[in-house]
């Protein structure tokens, strides 16, 4: 299974036309065209959004998984002065959702700040290259995101 983001220009339109979607011949959900997407596995953005905050000090640490969540949560140290677009990213759900095309601004200006993302065991996190390129090329079109 996989997260996949939805890069739009205008979310009402985008969430009017989703609801509003017909079923096509072979009984698929014909879903509004978006201007692009990323997919990315749900335990690789888990780990994409901690190693992320790692870098960008954020300072957060994770509780172990209940049953039946398969993965732990994320907590927020209590003192932390994080932005507040970068506290809607790192605890935003990775399954329904938005997040504005100002935040997606203000996150491709922090990200930027980070050129390669190293994880916890020394290696360079894969997905971040993608990830990186799909905030950017959010913020230069000036898009918002439906987590989905």
């Amino acid at each position: 299974m996989s997260l996949c983001i939805v890069a739009v220009k205008d979310l009402v339109a985008y969430v009017k036309q989703e609801r509003a979607a017909d079923l096509d011949n072979s009984g698929n959900t014909v879903y509004p065209d978006c201007e692009f997407s990323l997919y990315i596995g749900y335990g690789d953005f888990s780990l994409l959004r901690w190693n992320m905050g790692d870098a960008l000090g954020f300072r957060h640490y994770f509780k172990s998984a209940k049953e039946p969540e398969p993965f732990p949560e994320l907590w927020i140290d209590s003192d932390d002065n994080a932005p507040e677009h970068l506290k809607r990213f790192f605890f935003h759900s990775d399954c329904d959702g938005e997040y504005s095309s100002e935040d997606v601004k203000k996150l491709a200006e922090s990200i930027n700040e980070i050129e390669t993302l190293i994880d916890r065991c020394g290696e360079s996190d894969d997905n971040f290259n993608d990830f990186k390129n799909f905030v950017i090329k959010s913020a230069k079109e000036h898009l918002a995101w439906i987590f989905c």
